[in-house]
């Protein structure tokens, strides 16, 4: 993003940082000069919206409804992907369970489980690292070697 003040270049926070020490302005305040000059406020009822990362949203909280409402109209985010309907009911996912499903009854094989295992293990210096950090909060129990998936096996404390 370029500052339409100072031509400073920046992205998210350093650009917000940018504008408090060197323009004296909010993010907020300069979105709606600089950005958002046209910006009135919710579409329907004209109250103040949110504002998140350099624009507000379309709809205050109370009109929310409208946005999801129109958002599903046009291939947005809409109510509920379901709407009341069940597995039984829903055509999208009848026919999805048991037998006529692709994956029914399959499992990950032993290597494709040590494979997705060793993805979610922490190294030995990060988990030295992290000890390290709170080593006046507790005494580690467990030898650092024994340690082998964060999602197989905790260290005691």
């Amino acid at each position: 993003m370029i500052c339409q003040i100072c031509d400073f270049k920046g992205e998210g926070k350093s650009f917000s940082n940018h504008l408090k020490s060197a323009h004296k302005i909010s993010s907020k305040d300069y979105t709606k000069k600089y950005l958002r000059s046209d910006y009135k406020g919710c579409l329907k009822c004209g109250v103040e919206t949110r504002y998140v990362a350099f624009d507000f949203k379309k709809y205050c909280k109370n009109c929310a409804g409208i946005a999801m409402s129109n958002g599903g109209k046009k291939g947005g985010k809409a109510e509920s992907w379901n709407k009341g309907k069940t597995k039984e009911t829903d055509f999208r996912v009848k026919g999805m369970s048991g037998e006529s499903n692709s994956f029914w009854g399959k499992k990950h094989k032993e290597e494709t489980k040590n494979r997705i295992s060793m993805t979610k293990q922490l190294g030995s210096v990060e988990v030295l690292e992290r000890i390290m950090k709170r080593s006046k909060d507790f005494e580690i129990l467990t030898p650092i070697n024994e340690y082998f998936s964060r999602q197989r096996q905790y260290l005691d404390y």
